[in-house]
């Protein structure tokens, strides 16, 4: 009796052993490699042909741009993602400074790069977050996806009035994809490593006004 429930175990140890391998193949079990988001916003006081950064969780630039009411500020908002996962639905939250000072504020591009992946939402908008999906293998200057907001500023900007656009990576998105059944023996569901990873352009005016250009 014995040697016959050690088969039977031996036989269910087999089966279930041969169903996780049959499954990892159907279900193409991912890597556990964790999404990597990073944020970068800059300003142009150029239209787009110079681009500046005040802080950033990664490459910050250290630069304000010195500013003066009627000027018109292009905003550049990028986000990418480092891991070797595509995800979805990542989420950067964004915050704009001191607004009574902005006489207008628009969207220029939801697909600033071109690719024809869009942003949806508006960082400085009512949401106040933007959605994107991420491709894996990105970089700041490659792979990003990027959107551009134009405001301008209020004539009546006090001297010595900061203005700064911060993005904060809010979610990571989806969840890497991975086998239900394998879920069920304990392996971990992954997330993301850039969540609270930020960027900030900064605006001033002079402490004597008019001034223009840019403060490097």
């Amino acid at each position: 009796m014995k040697n016959k429930i050690l088969i039977y175990f031996l036989a269910l140890i087999l089966i279930l052993t041969g169903f996780w391998s049959f499954s990892s193949k159907i279900f193409k079990v991912q890597a556990q490699e964790p999404s990597d988001i990073y944020v970068k916003v800059e300003a142009s006081l150029d239209n787009g042909a110079s681009w500046h950064n005040y802080a950033s969780t990664k490459n910050a630039g250290g630069e304000t741009l010195t500013i003066k009411g009627g000027d018109i500020v292009l905003i550049r908002v990028k986000m990418w993602n480092e891991g070797t996962s595509d995800i979805t639905d990542a989420i950067g939250e964004g915050y704009l400074s001191n607004t009574d000072y902005i006489s207008n504020g628009e969207l220029v591009s939801s697909d600033e790069d071109g690719n024809t992946t869009e942003y949806d939402g508006y960082f400085w908008g009512d949401s106040g977050t933007g959605i994107i999906d991420l491709a894996a293998n990105g970089s700041e200057s490659s792979g990003y996806e990027s959107v551009t907001v134009r405001i301008t500023i209020a004539d009546n900007i006090p001297a010595d009035t900061a203005i700064e656009g911060k993005v904060t990576v809010l979610s990571e998105g989806n969840e890497v994809s991975y086998n239900p059944f394998h879920k069920n023996f304990g392996i971990s569901k992954v997330f993301a490593e850039g969540i609270g990873r930020y960027s900030i352009c900064r605006m001033a005016t002079a402490s004597t006004l008019p001034q223009t250009g840019a403060d490097l």
